[in-house]
């Protein structure tokens, strides 16, 4: 689901290496088939804390840059680029940021967001990725109450490079994920890895083929 609604990013997209073994699923998508379960490579998962704001946005905390500088950020399964907003990053304080020399654009349905590409250490709770290309975003799109969003769409959205998710799969072995959401009241997660079985009825669980290189959408 998408926590920016009527914001879906337009289907302009860069190219971008994309490997395709191990692919990429969310939990309950699969390339392998009705019922069939993907192997996996990950050992132990990671799991992020949410808060969750009305069931409507998601939001997680990541740092950037060395030493790390922490944001929030929205997680967003319906587009696929990291930005910040330029106001929570300051890359002259990180001794890793480099800058790219391109500009880069995101266009969603409550407006756009504009500003530099950069590439910086990343970490989510114990991963850490290396060069990881993000949007030093300028003002607008007012909606967005966090630092900035993470998207965990499909490569084919991306407008600036290399996706968290592809870097989570060439430098980490993750190639899972899913969210655990509990309401407003409730715990809830973002976890890299093969989920505990704890969170979740693991027998009920189902794969199903996903039918679309852009978005995690099954029939």
């Amino acid at each position: 689901s998408n926590p920016f609604p009527n914001m879906a990013p337009s289907a302009t997209a860069v190219p971008l290496r994309w490997r395709r073994a191990p692919r990429w699923r969310g939990k309950g998508a699969s390339q392998g088939g009705p019922g069939r379960s993907p192997s996996a490579t990950n050992l132990a998962a990671v799991v992020e804390p949410l808060t969750d704001l009305s069931n409507t946005q998601y939001l997680g905390l990541v740092s950037l840059g060395t030493p790390a500088q922490h944001v929030e950020v929205i997680m967003d399964t319906g587009s696929s680029d990291l930005w910040v907003h330029a106001s929570v990053f300051k890359p002259t304080a990180s001794s890793t940021a480099k800058g790219t020399g391109w500009n880069a654009s995101i266009t969603y349905g409550q407006g756009s967001i504009s500003g530099q590409v950069l590439e910086d250490s990343l970490r989510l709770g114990d991963l850490a990725l290396a060069g990881q290309q993000f949007m030093l975003a300028g003002a607008g799109l007012q909606a967005v109450v966090a630092d900035g969003v993470l998207g965990l769409a499909m490569p084919g959205l991306s407008h600036t490079g290399e996706t968290v998710l592809q870097n989570l799969q060439r430098q980490a072995g993750v190639t899972l994920f899913s969210l655990v959401l509990s309401g407003p009241e409730g715990n809830s997660f973002l976890v890299l890895g093969l989920p505990d079985d704890s969170l979740y009825q693991a027998k009920t669980l189902t794969w199903v083929p996903a039918v679309t290189g852009l978005w995690w959408a099954f029939q």
